[in-house]
């Protein structure tokens, strides 16, 4: 704390010091709290009305303020000049110097907490220091409800600083240390026994495990004096295995260790041990190794139904816990497949419920994620700008929002997610998790999933999803059965045996073929029906021990089902009827739910209840029921009469509707399940708008299908199926299922016969699909027939969105000249019916028209005109979507400063708004204005950006266009072959993929001329015509001019300058036709160069002086524009002209190369043959210098001279001006001259045999001259 100026501590007492001087505290309290307030919140000005809310709540306005003057009054006396009034607001003068402990402490706990774990030491450091910061309480003697709030949320981020230290210590071995910041935080909240846990997990690793039981103890009392309770299993359980590590007798306060003849099959499932799983405990357990260390990932875990796999993640949650690690459980449920992201808002709903520090994650990101979980906006210092923009956008930053999230937690403390049964998830869910996959490789989070495979086959859509999670996960399990003896251990584990059964044990592994969840069941069900029994003394028996050879009398059914069907054979009626209501409320169920949907009474539930736990049937966790396996579920519902099923699925759509009427995917279910289909239809119409309004897309149309289907059923009335439709298509439309959304809106218009105004409507979205399906004739025709309706209703907005998508559709089709009219008569429309957002997007698309006609000017006018009307709006979407649209017609027009002045702004705005399309979109453009204006270095950052944005953002399409440009500045100007190489085959992967010709013919162009590069002549044709080829087939003529370019470069090279002249020629010809004026000039230079090859100088300089003429800013590669000039003017003998060119071309190189990093530099030097060319010619131009030793020109003559006597001189022996000079002679003796005057200068004498060693001819010619 060495900072100058103010210091103000508010940890403990309140203390003010100046320059190491105590200073006296304002004199009244209110002014001391005023004082404290002000500086903790000092990055923004505070209106004087919510000052006095806080400190004056219960006083009448005009009081409160006089209150708050004279605080103010006081806290200036005491400290002049600290606060500014700026009119109704109060800030602390940002030029007064003050340090505040508190936002120290803040500054470095997120410091800490936004640190990866690669970072450990820098995050050990910045917590440390906030622990130093800390030296008590906020504001030790202040009462006021503001300070005690802020003095809470404080100890907590303390506690939490503490907790985190422990973590970093343990990883790193530092036991000690770890304890002693835990035992800190067990001390502040005792209650927690997550703290206990860890200590005593610390005292075990410390080698003193008593210790580790007399923390257990303290626990143990201290919850018990406290509230009344005892520790939770996971507690006791931990007490138990440090206990039996110890290996001595356990203290009386320890719950005693089952024994070893108990029968685990009759108790609790878990306390069955793992059998079978230990290479892939392993597996797992170095995973959760690797997260702890900051290599977090993706685990998949798969197997049959009742394979073990959710007995496995357990053991392995176990373990994670055992590290530290926090664990937190997500389930997709069968009932629930159809809940948007469910599992994850179920891992983030208890991860956020416990949080006691900052989550370090931008509040902007935790605005978007409260919009699907309210319980994160609990969590947001204050209310951050998450404008709403487009469907498609939002769902990706809704996924995005999700994945940093979730990574933030990892930055607390290591994070192990478990999510069962991926098999029931939704697309979002599955679409969520490939999203942050890659995320999760440099985190410490680990996510475990589990799936049943055979389930997973049965829909397409969730074997996509898995498929693509597969190709991201760090490790995939498959579990299989049980072979023969892990199935024998398992039954005797099961039973608590300690020594073999073998002839039991093989009758059990036949009939289950080593399924766990079928052996137990099988156990069960003989124990229930008294098949399996104990005796007097214990022992298990069945009644065919003394005689059997194998146990073939032993009834077991072949299938678990059957197994399970016995099972319930066993049941009393209430028993059954309540196991029923059960199963149709599936899973998760609370007993006041249970209790509506059985008919029987609450006594007799309850007991009924009682005995299905008893039996293992349900499982009662946190007062919720489950079914012990769902493989159990499934079998009550199979053998329950369809007529008391479809009761019973009533009776929960009514207990759910009075006691959770939000659930409306449940309620969809139960009220179908019940054949109650009009009621089904519109909960599932309500359940595919809540889809919609989260941006789960592909969820919403699952539940629309569903509706449609039931309203059809029911006969439900056109109006709702007109309603139902437009809601799925609109769906299918972000989605981008076209044909469906087609479909769609021709039953639409069905629909609106004899609706004017809804048959308008459908057109136009009619006429808006056909345009972007390109179809631009039918989309006219639809377009019109919107119009012409509008026009009969008189519905000016109506014809103004006509006008938009008929002109928006005929500028696409590239006609420019027809559409602009038609949009201007659609802004005319908006304007004078007032409705400014479509005004405004309308004018945008006028300004995109107006730019492909070079019409910069109205473009501009009419972008600015939106840009007007979405700040009006306050739409900041728009905003930076119409900045970005003027970025391109300032580049366009060759105004690159002001381009990336606009640019600079939308970004600004698409970074606070989250909308992480438009940021990547305008970085591209962006680096392409950089790089035309020859700013190389800055345009490879700014591509690499967008690159990675489009990447993370799973936008194939973006990250494909900006590679090829990558591409392009790899081999055009640094020389990296394979680098350009690696960025054009990842982008025609792409666009092979996604059929698009365009795209593959131009990364095809860029491959033939890396293979020109290297040299490899047959390849780089094959590549290029074939890029030719493509581009000429879907009419894209300006890159079919970069291609014709390429091949006339090809044919120079294999000494072919007449094709080379002819591509030229059929490239110039396009560049009239388009008026592509920058490209015209690189193809002149090309055409020179073809020329001259064909021993045409004239002509050849001709060409290239007209290229020259025509330079301006922003045409690539100008340099080597000005190198072909000099190659011209060097054939026709024009010396002096060709050395001003050359030196243009230098240094037009060396400005280029500027920006990049010196091993960029050396790498264009020697790689890029243009380069190298300058280089050398610019070499051979520079005079040539040569040092020499001669002697002083007052040296003595007669006598060998002392070394004093010399002196070392610098030559020029050649200058690019002698080779001017006529005549082998004249040039000799001009450099003679000019030696002899630069030795003189230098005060030398030179002798003949000097000079004619550095002119390289004898002593006599020397003489001679």
């Amino acid at each position: 704390m060495d900072t100058p100026g103010l210091h103000i501590h508010l940890f403990g007492p309140l203390r003010i010091e100046r320059e190491g001087q105590i200073l006296s505290p304002p004199a009244s309290a209110d002014a001391r709290a005023l004082l404290a307030y002000l500086v903790m919140h000092s990055t923004r000005p505070l209106a004087r009305s919510v000052l006095v809310g806080v400190f004056w709540p219960d006083l009448p306005e005009a009081k409160a303020r006089r209150a708050l003057s004279r605080a103010l009054w006081h806290l200036r006396r005491a400290i002049p000049d600290l606060v500014q009034a700026e009119g109704d607001m109060l800030v602390v003068d940002p030029q007064v110097p003050v340090w505040v402990d508190v936002n120290a402490f803040r500054q470095a706990a997120e410091r800490a907490f936004a640190l990866p774990p690669s970072e450990e030491a820098a995050a050990r450091e910045a917590l440390e220091e906030a622990v130093a910061l800390y030296q008590g309480d906020l504001l030790e003697g202040f009462y006021d409800d503001w300070a005690l709030a802020a003095r809470e949320r404080l100890h907590d981020i303390y506690l939490n600083v503490r907790r985190r230290l422990a973590a970093l210590y343990k990883r790193a071995g530092d036991y000690e240390r770890a304890l002693e910041h835990i035992l800190v935080v067990v001390a502040a909240d005792p209650l927690q026994e997550s703290g206990h846990r860890e200590a005593m997990r610390l005292y075990q690793r410390l080698g003193r495990p008593y210790a580790a039981l007399r923390q257990f103890e303290r626990c143990r009392q201290v919850l018990a004096e406290e509230l009344g309770l005892d520790p939770e299993p996971e507690t006791v359980a931990l007490a138990r295995e440090i206990a039996r590590r110890a290996g001595a007798a356990i203290p009386p306060f320890v719950p005693t260790m089952p024994s070893q003849h108990t029968a685990p099959l009759l108790g609790r499932k878990h306390e069955l041990p793992l059998v079978g799983r230990q290479a892939e405990l392993q597996a797992l357990v170095r995973r959760v190794d690797a997260a702890m260390a900051g290599q977090g990932g993706m685990v998949l875990v798969a197997g049959e139904a009742g394979v073990g796999k959710t007995r496995l993640l357990h053991e392995a949650a176990r373990a994670a816990e055992w590290r530290g690690a926090r664990v937190l459980w997500g389930h997709a449920r069968e009932h629930d497949k159809d809940v948007p992201f469910e599992p994850l808002v179920e891992v983030l709903r208890c991860a956020l419920s416990g949080l006691k520090a900052p989550l370090p994650v931008e509040p902007l990101w935790l605005a978007v994620v409260s919009r699907l979980l309210p319980e994160a906006g609990q969590l947001l210092p204050y209310c951050p700008d998450s404008a709403t923009l487009a469907p498609g956008y939002e769902t990706l930053r809704l996924l995005e929002a999700l994945s940093r999230t979730l990574l933030a937690l990892g930055r607390l403390a290591p994070t192990v997610v478990i999510l069962e049964n991926l098999q029931w998830a939704e697309p979002s869910t599955l679409e969520a998790l490939a999203f942050m996959a890659k995320d999760l490789q440099h985190s410490a989070v680990l996510i475990l999933s589990s799936y049943r495979q055979q389930e997973v086959e049965m829909s397409d859509e969730v074997s996509r999803g898995l498929l693509r999670l597969q190709r991201e996960a760090s490790l995939h399990l498959a579990l299989r059965r049980l072979n023969r003896d892990e199935t024998g251990l398992l039954v005797r584990h099961s039973l608590g045996l300690t020594h073999p059964v073998p002839l039991f044990e093989e009758r059990i592994y036949q009939e289950t073929e080593g399924n766990p969840l079928f052996v137990l069941e099988t156990l069960r069900a003989i124990y229930d029906e008294g098949l399996l029994f104990r005796d007097e003394t214990g022992t298990w028996c069945t009644p065919w021990d003394e005689t059997t050879s194998d146990y073939a009398e032993l009834p077991l059914p072949p299938r678990v089902g059957q197994i399970i069907a016995r099972r319930l054979a066993q049941l009393r009626e209430e028993e059954r009827v309540t196991l029923n209501a059960a199963a149709v409320l599936e899973d998760d169920f609370s007993f006041a739910l249970l209790r509506r949907t059985s008919p029987l009474d609450q006594d007799a539930t309850l007991r009924a209840l009682n005995e299905l736990i008893r039996r293992q049937l349900l499982i009662e966790v946190d007062a919720t029921y489950h079914f012990g396996h769902d493989k159990i579920r499934r079998v009550v519902c199979e053998e329950m009469p369809s007529q008391e099923r479809e009761a019973l699925h009533r009776r929960a759509a009514e207990a759910l509707q009075a006691l959770h009427p939000g659930r409306v995917e449940r309620l969809a279910h139960h009220w179908e399940q019940g054949r109650r289909l009009d009621q089904a239809a519109y909960y599932y119409l309500r359940a595919g708008e809540r889809a919609a309004a989260v941006h789960a897309y592909a969820t919403a149309v699952t539940h629309y299908d569903r509706a449609i289907a039931l309203a059809q059923e029911a006969g439900l009335s056109p109006s709702f199926h007109h309603g139902l439709r437009s809601l799925r298509e609109a769906a299918l439309d972000v989605l981008g299922r076209r044909e469906e959304q087609m479909a769609d809106l021709e039953v639409l218009e069905r629909l609106a016969r004899g609706d004017a105004k809804r048959l308008m409507e459908v057109h136009r979205r009619r006429a808006w699909l056909l345009a972007h399906l390109s179809r631009f004739d039918e989309a006219e025709a639809a377009a019109r027939m919107a119009l012409d309706l509008a026009g009969d209703l008189d519905d000016p907005l109506g014809q103004a969105a006509a006008l938009t998508v008929l002109g928006m559709a005929i500028n696409w089709r590239g006609d420019a000249p027809r559409a602009i009219p038609l949009l201007r008569d659609a802004v005319a429309l908006c304007r004078r019916a007032g409705d400014r957002k479509q005004e405004a997007e309308t004018a945008h698309a006028l300004a995109n028209a107006l730019m492909g006609m070079q019409q910069y000017a109205a473009a501009r006018a009419e972008a600015e005109a939106a840009l007007a009307l979405y700040e009006t709006l306050g739409d900041r979407p728009g905003q930076a979507t119409v900045l970005g649209t003027l970025g391109i017609i300032s580049m366009e027009q060759g105004a690159a400063e002001e381009a990336i002045a606009y640019y600079r702004r939308a970004l600004e705005i698409c970074r606070a708004i989250g909308f992480r399309y438009d940021e990547a979109r305008n970085l591209a453009n962006w680096a392409n204005v950089l790089f035309t204006d020859g700013q190389i270095g800055a345009a490879l950052q700014h591509y690499q950006e967008a690159a990675t944005i489009f990447d993370a953002l799973g936008n194939e399409r973006g990250s494909a266009a900006v590679r090829v440009n990558l591409a392009a500045v790899y081999l055009d100007v640094i020389g990296d072959d394979q680098a350009a190489e690696r960025n054009v085959e990842t982008a025609l992967a792409y666009h092979r993929a996604a059929g698009d010709r365009r795209g593959e013919g131009q990364c095809l162009v860029t491959l033939g001329e890396i293979a020109l590069r290297r040299g490899a002549l047959e390849t780089a044709r094959q590549h290029m015509e074939a890029g030719l080829a493509a581009l000429e087939e879907v009419g894209e003529r300006w890159m079919a001019v970069l291609a014709c370019r390429a091949l006339a470069r090809l044919a120079l090279q294999e000494g072919r300058p007449r094709s080379a002249l002819a591509q030229v020629e059929k490239a110039q010809a396009v560049c009239e036709d388009l008026g592509l004026a920058a490209l015209s000039v690189n193809l002149l230079a090309v055409r020179s160069e073809a020329l001259l090859a064909l021993g045409q100088p004239e002509a050849a300089l001709a060409a290239v002086e007209e290229a020259v003429a025509r330079l301006v800013p922003g045409v690539e590669q100008a340099h080597v524009v000005h190198f072909q000039h000099y190659r011209a003017l060097q054939a026709v003998g024009r010396r002096e002209e060709a050395r001003a060119a050359l030196e243009r071309a230098y240094h037009g190189l060396q400005t280029l190369l500027a920006g990049l990093s010196p091993e960029q530099q050396r790498m264009s030097r020697e790689r890029v043959p243009e380069h190298r060319d300058i280089l050398a010619a610019w070499e051979d131009v520079q005079p040539r210098l040569l040092t020499v030793r001669l002697p002083r020109a007052d040296a003595p003559t007669g006598r060998p001279l002392r070394e004093e006597e010399y002196v070392e001189v610098v030559w020029t022996v050649a200058t690019f001006s002698d080779e001017q000079i006529e005549g082998k002679v004249a040039r000799r003796r001009q450099r003679l001259l000019r030696l002899l005057r630069e030795a003189q200068a230098q005060g030398a004498a030179p002798t003949y045999r000097h000079l004619a060693e550095a002119l390289g001819v004898g002593v006599r010619t020397i003489e001679r001259d």
